[in-house]
Formats: C-alpha cells, sequence, structure tokens
C-alpha cells in the first residue's frame, strides 16, 4: 500500500453503504478507516488523525452533525476536512451541516465519480478541478 496515500476516516451507521463506500475510497488507493457507532468513531479517532473525515447525517438523533461540530471546533481536529453525506439532503440539512463546519456534501445513494471528484477537491484544495479552466 502506498504510504502517501490519504487516510480516510468513514462513519456510516448502514452496514452496506459502509461497505461500498469504504471498497470504493480503497480502490482510488486511499487508506480508509469504516466505522459504523459513535463508540468506533471516537476510537478511530484517537488511535490517529486522518486526511479527511466523511460523516453520515442520517444517524440517529443528530448524532452525525454532532460529530461534524465536534471535529470542526476542536483544536485537535479543526484542520481535517469534513464532508457529509446524506439520503435527504434538502436545502436547510446542507446549511446547517456547512455551518457546523462541512467543507463538502453528497447526496446519498450517490455517483461514485462525484463521490471521487469531492473528496480529491476536499483534500487538495489549492488544485484546480480538471475541466474547469477556462479560456478569456
Amino acid at each position: 500500500m502506498n504510504s502517501k496515500a490519504k487516510k480516510i476516516l468513514v462513519y456510516i451507521a448502514h452496514p452496506t453503504v459502509l461497505e461500498v463506500t469504504v471498497f470504493r475510497l480503497e480502490l482510488l488507493g486511499m487508506r480508509t478507516t469504516g466505522v459504523s457507532s459513535s463508540d468506533e468513531m471516537a476510537d478511530a479517532l484517537t488511535a490517529g488523525l486522518p486526511d479527511a473525515v466523511l460523516v453520515d447525517l442520517d444517524l440517529e438523533m443528530g448524532e452525525g452533525i454532532r460529530w461534524v461540530e465536534k471535529i470542526a471546533s476542536d483544536e485537535c481536529t479543526s484542520h481535517i476536512p469534513i464532508m457529509c453525506i446524506s439520503s435527504r439532503g434538502d436545502l436547510v440539512e446542507v446549511e446547517n451541516a456547512y455551518k457546523a463546519g462541512a467543507k463538502s456534501f453528497v447526496i446519498s445513494p450517490y455517483d461514485p465519480v462525484v463521490l471521487e471528484t469531492k473528496l480529491v477537491a476536499l483534500l487538495n484544495p489549492h488544485v484546480e478541478p480538471v475541466g474547469s479552466h477556462r479560456e478569456p
């Protein structure tokens, strides 16, 4: 495995969506840790800081948005970019995610190419996406 591969922490409660998402990110050459509970999430963050976090907002009782707030507001983790994933994706939810500290958002079920594009942009904020250059 590439030692320079980006570490991605994925917190999705639904086992199939977690498995597919982790598999997809690993195909892209990323080192991925998938968790499906709050305790596993806390343990994974304690074990080592990831380069980015993907958090499910469909978790029960607002747990996903609380994790976004916690990661974004903690001095040790506030530098980690956060992408939210949700099956709803209504405007209020998206706004709340960004206000809480998310840097990106994807609606589930997602197009794997969209997930890849958004995650690469999240990990490389100073790199212009392919095809976005316009001639004057």
